[in-house]
């Protein structure tokens, strides 16, 4: 009777035990479920999280991409505006009246001139406009200002289309007009740019 009271002692220990174990396993169980659970929501909030700032990170990007794209055309289209003034610039001087021509070459001469003696080189076109009177002209006034007046015409013409060079001893200076053109484009060009679209910002 002791021995049998012992065994059912023994069995209901391990009973106990078993049924200890098997509560602490399923207790551990539904906290790991719970602890998947929650790092496989977090996960899926993030990766959503990810998605939307890919999202917007896509549209701010393809908006910026579209600003600068419209911008640029802009931009492209008023150059052209821009090219085309300083073509009919370059236009209207090659087409100048013959007075105003004159007084424009006197006034490149007057201004550039150092020694009053140089050499000058014009185009084919007006060569013979120098030779017969022009070129004394040009002289007289270098007198007015105080210099020899001894410019002297070039055998050979220039290569520029309009426009005249003075070439001194050590120096030239370069009158073709389409180089003074350039040089008023690159000096004025914003104010160019802000006469004809009132934007001087994006010139």
């Amino acid at each position: 009777m002791a021995q049998s009271t012992i065994i059912n002692r023994i069995l209901d220990k391990a009973n106990e035990d078993a049924a200890e174990i098997i509560n602490r396993s399923r207790q551990k169980a539904e906290e790991l479920k719970k602890t998947i659970q929650k790092e496989s929501d977090d996960q899926i909030q993030q990766m959503e999280k990810d998605f939307d700032q890919k999202i917007q990170d896509f549209e701010k990007r393809n908006e910026l991409i579209f600003h600068l794209e419209a911008r640029k055309n802009r931009l492209f289209k008023k150059r052209e505006l821009i090219d085309r003034a300083f073509v009919k610039a370059k236009k209207a001087m090659d087409q100048l009246p013959e007075k105003d021509w004159s007084v424009l070459i006197a006034e490149i001469v007057a201004s550039s001139s150092r020694s009053g003696s140089e050499t000058i080189k014009v185009p084919e076109k007006d060569y013979k406009k120098y030779q017969s009177s022009f070129l004394s002209a040009l002289n007289k006034g270098l007198k007015l200002n105080g210099l020899p007046g001894k410019l002297t015409l070039d055998s050979e013409p220039a290569e520029f289309e309009s426009g005249i060079m003075l070439e001194g001893d050590n120096y030239d200076i370069n009158g073709d007009f389409d180089v003074l053109l350039q040089q008023v484009r690159d000096k004025y060009e914003r104010e160019v740019a802000a006469i004809l679209f009132e934007d001087q910002d994006e010139a």
